[in-house]
């Protein structure tokens, strides 16, 4: 099944001399982004989403602090004043 593709909600079942249509209803499927196309998020949250905002405004990624580099820094600042 391609996962990219939107979900059809009806197939139709063929027999010889009649035709018909039976309805489809999922459970349980997968957060899928239609951006990134992975399954596991939607595009509300996807993080690939954010990065081009912030490139496309010039902003630059915002970089997590080591808690364990900053209290040495702190130490070191704190031994050189």
């Amino acid at each position: 099944m391609d996962v990219s593709q939107p979900l059809r909600n009806k197939v139709l079942v063929e027999r010889k001399g009649f035709a018909f249509f039976l309805d489809l209803s999922y459970e349980n499927l997968p957060e899928y982004c239609t951006h990134c196309k992975k399954i596991g998020h939607y595009i509300g949250i996807c993080k690939n989403v954010r990065k081009e905002e912030n490139v496309e405004q010039g902003k630059e990624p915002v970089k997590k602090k080591n808690a364990a580099n900053t209290k040495n820094v702190e130490k070191e600042q704190g031994k050189n004043h």
